[in-house]
């Protein structure tokens, strides 16, 4: 499990500093779509734990969400 972690770590800090730079133009849009994404996410980890996740609903959920957070800003 610790080693999992560490690993998780170190991949998500490889990833940062390779990834390309985000234009400042769409930083908003970006950070609006991050947040909606973190919401579907707790919200299906709130399903799993009363028992009635449905991955189809996370997925439609998940990128409906992203669209919509994005086309209100």
């Amino acid at each position: 499990m610790v080693m999992t972690i560490i690993i998780a770590t170190l991949l998500g800090i490889l990833f940062g500093f390779t990834t390309p730079m985000i234009p400042y133009v769409y930083t908003k849009y970006v950070a609006i779509a991050i947040m909606a994404a973190l919401d579907s996410i707790i919200g299906a980890i709130n399903a799993t734990l009363q028992k009635k996740f449905s991955m189809n609903v996370f997925v439609s959920g998940f990128f409906t969400n992203m669209v919509i957070a994005i086309v209100f800003s």
